[in-house]
């Protein structure tokens, strides 16, 4: 949907590919969304602040989850970060884009 809407999306598929991309794309990075939940023992936490260090200023970031635990979702809100929950409609996707 983003690259519909004209947006150049980034999507890793590791943590370590997402600090690479966050390297190698710094400047044009302006949005980072992450799921919560990133396979093994990887949550939204540990890349985020990973991509956040590569990046020269500040982005507004979202976590995605479709986690109902109420413990799962005050860990992920202890980031400091909205949470967006699944499914997202597009709706909710554009108003991030646009506040």
């Amino acid at each position: 949907v983003l690259g519909v809407w004209g947006h150049h999306v980034f999507c890793a598929t590791s943590p370590d590919e997402a600090v690479v991309m966050a390297i190698s794309h710094a400047s044009d990075i302006d949005l980072l969304i992450s799921d919560y939940r990133l396979g093994g023992n990887v949550t939204a936490i540990d890349v985020i602040r990973a991509v956040h260090a590569c990046l020269p200023r500040t982005v507004p970031t979202y976590i995605l989850t479709g986690d109902t635990s109420p413990q799962r979702i005050h860990e992920a809100s202890e980031l400091g970060f909205p949470l967006l929950h699944k499914p997202i409609d597009a709706h909710t996707l554009r108003a991030i884009l646009d506040p």
